[in-house]
Order: C-alpha cells, then sequence, then structure tokens
C-alpha cells in the first residue's frame, strides 16, 4: 500500500520531478527487489538450476523413468476440520521415482489448492482402493480420472472423481505415459473434424494459388 500511494504521488507530480529525481527512485527500487528476491524468494525456490539437476538428467534419459506407480499426499485439518491437501512442491522429484505429488500447484484449485477435492485419495500405491465411502464410489481406486475434470459428462463422472476397478488397465497406461483412449465431449469431436477439414482446405487453397503464381509466372517468362 505504500508503494503504490508513492507512485500514485508520482505520477501527480511527474512533471515536477526532475530526470535525477527519477533514476534514483527506480535505482532504490531496483535495488529493493533485488535485495528482496536474493534474502527471502531465492532460498524458498524449488526450482532453481540445483535442485532441478536430478530431474533434468532424468528426463534426458525419459526411457528409464519407471511409470507412475504411487501417490505422496501431504495434507493439514482445514478450518472445517476435515484434511485438506497442501502445497509439497519438493516431493514433484518424486517422478522420475514412480511418485505423482497430489499437493503440486494448479491455480485451478486455489494457491493453496483450497479447492482441491481430496475425497479418498491417499499416500499409497495407485492400484490400492481410495479410502472406503471418501470418493462415494465402490472399488474406486487411488488416483484421479483427469478426464473427469475435462469431459465429465462424456466419462459418466464428476470433477474429482477416482479410477474405477474397472478403470484399471485405462489407469495403468495413463501411468506409463500413454493415451488410455477415454472419452471427449461431441464438441471437442466436432471441433476436431471441423478443424480437420478447415486445415485442409487451406492447404488445398495454398496449393492452388502456388500453382496459378507458376503458371503466371512461366507465361511471362514465355512473353518474353
Amino acid at each position: 500500500p505504500v508503494v503504490a500511494l508513492g507512485m500514485g504521488w508520482v505520477a501527480q507530480r511527474w512533471r515536477r520531478v526532475s530526470a535525477a529525481e527519477v533514476l534514483a527512485l527506480t535505482a532504490a527500487l531496483g535495488i529493493t527487489q533485488y535485495q528482496i528476491i536474493e534474502t527471502n524468494l531465492r532460498p524458498g525456490m524449488y526450482y532453481d538450476r540445483v535442485a532441478l539437476q536430478p530431474m533434468l538428467a532424468a528426463w534426458a534419459n525419459a526411457e528409464h523413468i519407471p511409470p507412475t506407480s504411487e501417490v505422496t499426499v501431504k495434507t493439514e485439518l482445514g478450518p472445517d476440520g476435515a484434511p485438506r491437501v497442501v502445497l509439497n512442491p519438493s516431493a514433484d522429484h518424486g517422478l522420475i521415482e514412480g511418485k505423482t505429488n497430489a499437493g503440486c500447484y494448479e491455480p485451478l484449485f486455489g494457491y493453496r489448492l483450497e479447492q482441491y477435492q481430496l475425497k479418498g485419495l491417499r499416500d499409497g500405491p495407485i492400484t490400492a482402493a481410495a479410502t472406503p465411502g471418501a470418493d462415494g464410489e465402490p472399488g474406486a481406486l487411488n488416483l484421479k480420472n483427469p478426464a473427469c475434470y475435462v469431459y465429465p459428462q462424456a466419462n459418466h463422472c464428476a470433477p474429482g472423481d477416482h479410477f474405477t476397478a474397472r478403470q484399471r488397465e485405462s489407469m495403468l497406461i495413463l501411468a506409463d505415459r500413454g493415451d488410455p483412449g477415454l472419452a471427449v465431449s461431441d464438441r471437442r469431436q466436432t471441433a476436431n473434424v471441423v478443424g480437420g477439414a478447415v486445415m485442409s482446405l487451406l492447404a488445398m487453397f495454398l496449393v492452388f494459388c502456388a500453382g496459378r503464381a507458376a503458371w503466371r509466372f512461366s507465361r511471362r517468362r514465355a512473353a518474353v
């Protein structure tokens, strides 16, 4: 708030401020920001080059990264007394060991995943049963179905639902970074068809334009 008020004062009195004063203020703000980043923010960054080195080395040989087989969950009790997932960025490195972090940052669910539905998700293998009764689906496995967030109606589920025991094979294909063949909406399929048709028409139009330009060029050369 103090900086905002100060910038408002500067904006109102801009014509009265000399160039030297503007440069001095800019330098002061720059130095202050640099100190804040170096002393407070950078030590808390999980994704600096040093911390990322194991991840980068692993992804350089991605074929040796094992399929995802476990979920890691860090929880705390919310104001209502119910458990909620909290951010735990350092656990993202578990991907190279076959572990998926339920608390990775996703703005869709709030800065601290306040709106994230934990349901039956818990620490342990993805093939294990979710916490009984917590997911509202008998036989739910310990991994959320991402298709339920994007195309819930087409997949007959709701956002936050888990893979079911009947979907075990699809889940394992996804965990191995494959295409599980989950359903998409009719609108998405229509958009794919329309998009493909438009791209085909555009390609034919470009070929036509290129052919006409070549024909005209050959006519001009023949006339010369």
